[in-house]
């Protein structure tokens, strides 16, 4: 491994923005992003160990956790609206974010490239994946808290509807996913209805804070 390299990728990273086309009080960078996902990753599996034991590997969901959007490095941050408007457009993305994590694990020189690419490639496929597309959803969710409620900062709002949409589909992939795991399913289903909470706190903050203007 070229640790030279890494710390490159690491410095890469830590100045590259997420929320590239909102205005931000506080940034938020790809790495801060990746922090944060991987800690709650890892708190998401602890839980499902002690709910239901076997329902998740949890070293697989902390191998895609830690290299999901490593790929930003070199394609930046990009609205999800704008990479999933279609297959198309989700498809010409995907095949972009590959060819950067190619480029990207080649100039690392390791010797584990396949399976990083592979980590990278399933990051959000199967059950593991799903664990990882929750915890990303959630750092969204945290954002546009951070931003509205404790900063606030409504123009984050923007991507707070397309987040709600988000949490409808991920509650009934964890449905589909789990359903040999009831108690999986409800805890998951509770955090995501957490979650559609706190965006609606923000939406009513941000209703009042109008009424107030007006």
């Amino acid at each position: 491994m070229n640790l030279l390299k890494l710390f490159g990728v690491l410095s890469g990273l830590s100045g590259t923005d997420r929320f590239s086309n909102a205005k931000l009080i506080h940034r938020e960078s790809v790495l801060e992003h990746t922090g944060g996902v991987s800690l709650t990753c890892y708190l998401l599996c602890r839980e499902l160990e002690s709910i239901a034991i076997g329902s998740i590997d949890p070293k697989e969901v902390m191998y895609r956790a830690a290299i999901h959007d490593v790929e930003e490095l070199l394609t930046g941050d990009l609205p999800r609206v704008f990479k999933h408007r279609n297959q198309e457009t989700k498809a010409m993305f995907k095949q972009l974010g590959n060819d950067a994590m190619d480029r990207i694990v080649n100039d690392l020189d390791l010797i584990s490239r396949g399976f990083v690419l592979d980590d990278y490639d399933r990051a959000k496929d199967g059950a593991e994946g799903l664990i990882v597309a929750i915890a990303d959803c959630l750092a969204v969710v945290y954002k546009v808290h951070e931003e509205s409620v404790e900063r606030g900062n409504l123009s984050i709002m923007s991507r707070a509807s397309s987040s709600m949409n988000q949490i409808v589909a991920l509650r009934t992939m964890v449905e589909e996913v789990f359903l040999a795991h009831p108690p999986v399913i409800e805890f998951l289903d509770g955090v995501l209805s957490d979650a559609s909470d706190v965006i609606a706190h923000a939406n009513s903050v941000r209703s009042a804070t109008a009424i107030e203007e007006r």
